[in-house]
Order: C-alpha cells, then structure tokens, then sequence
C-alpha cells in the first residue's frame, strides 16, 4: 500500500508532483492500493482522490484529516460532520476504503464506518495500456497508427549520469545552472546514435551520416549490415516536421 500527500489545494505533493505524476511513478511497482492522507479534510481532498480513483487500476484509500486545523494547530471538526463530508466520495464509489488522519479519533472512525458501510466499495477497473511517465506533470503517450507523424515522441537521454560525463560532472559539483543548459540543449537540438557490436568501417562514418541533409529522421542505408546487427541514426530538432521512420 503506497500513500501520498497532497500538500495544499495546488493539487502537489511535497515533492511538487499532481496526484496523477505521482500515480505514473510508483505504478510500475504494481501497488496492492494506492492513496493520500494527511494535510487537507475530505472536502478539498476529494478531487484528487477522484482523479487518482480515475487513472489506477488497483485498490484506492484515503485518510483526510479532520478538516483544516485552527489558529492553535487543532482540530475543531466532530466525527459526524466529518463522516457526511466524505459521504461522495462512497456515494460516486471513489474508494475501497475510508480512515482519518489528524486531528480524528475512534469517535470519528466509528462515525465514518457507521456511514460508509450502506454503500458499496469502489470496484476495480482496467486502464488504458499506454506510455505513461512523469516528471512534476504526467506524460501519457498514445500514438495514433493512422498518423504516427503527428504523434511522433523523441526520447533523449543526455541528462542521465551514467550516459554523459558532462551532466554526470555538473550534477557531483552541485552546478545545476550547467546542468540545466545541457538539458536546454538537448531539447533544442536531438541526436540519438547507436552502434552495437559494430565496426567503424562497418559503419560507414556515422559523423558523415549525420549532415543536414539527415536531419529528418529517415535511418541509414543497412544493406550492408549482417542479421545480427542494429545499427541507428536519428538526428531531428523538434522544430523540424518529421519525415515518418522506416527500417
């Protein structure tokens, strides 16, 4: 069971991450439930939680807390007021399963299993097989077969310490306005290469390859390659229209 906290009402974790960015980076590990608690009542958390109810295709909680505290850092809302605020989220079947977290006791818990118990539970469901990753926003990828020039996603990895010693450098000695101009450049202007298990004469001079006349994506002649080989050459700026990629 993995639980979140959504911060404030901009919807982010601490972490500066939307519920959703949150859900695309942990779902890989195939989580029993998934939830948030703490920091905001039920009233201003149901969003999120219907949000995350939306996109996970396992068990969702959530643990509000007992409204907002006061000016002495307590917390004023009964156990009664507090079940009918989460009555929607049982009446529009958000969640498998309710609790409390600050400033909520037994008589809060006893209230809200006393309401929750008429309706039925959340019931699982399937989502889209999709690309999905995140940063602070969620990326969800879904290239179009009939148009794949308009759906087109280039992937660059130079920010990656075990792929670029620059990077690698400026992230050790803490020099992130360096970091961020390695990334700026990489956005500005892609080139992917990759030559396994071959020769450079078996290859023809990759650095030859990548003159402007290639800067649209099309691969290089492979004919003279064995079976067994890959070999890869993409050059594209993301102001360039793509040329659709053929092998």
């Amino acid at each position: 069971m993995i639980s979140g906290t959504i911060v404030d009402n901009s919807g982010r974790t601490l972490s500066g991450q939307t519920n959703e960015a949150f859900w695309s980076s942990i779902n890989q590990a195939k989580p029993f439930a998934v939830g948030l608690n703490c920091a905001l009542g039920a009233t201003d958390m149901k969003k999120y939680i219907a949000n995350l109810s939306k996109c996970a295709d396992c068990y969702v909680f959530c643990y509000p807390n007992a409204g907002l505290p006061n000016a002495m850092g307590g917390y004023d809302q009964k156990g009664p007021e507090m079940a009918e605020e989460i009555r929607p989220f049982c009446e529009e079947g958000l969640v498998n399963a309710i609790g409390g977290c600050c400033g909520t006791g037994p008589e809060h818990i006893a209230a809200i299993k006393a309401m929750a118990s008429k309706y039925p539970a959340r019931k699982k469901h399937e989502v889209e097989p999709l690309l999905r990753i995140s940063g602070l926003e969620p990326l969800n990828y879904k290239p179009d077969p009939s148009n794949m020039r308009s759906t087109f996603l280039n992937l660059g990895e130079r920010c990656n310490v075990a792929g670029s010693l620059l990077f690698k450098k400026a992230i050790i000695d803490n020099d992130y306005d360096k970091a961020l101009a390695i990334a700026l450049k990489q956005v500005s202007s892609v080139v992917f290469c990759s030559a396994p298990m071959l020769t450079l004469d078996s290859f023809a001079d990759p650095a030859r390859r990548a003159r402007p006349g290639h800067q649209h994506g099309r691969w290089p002649d492979r004919r003279h390659e064995r079976d067994d080989q890959v070999c890869q050459l993409v050059c594209l700026r993301p102001r360039d229209q793509p040329r659709a990629l053929h092998d």
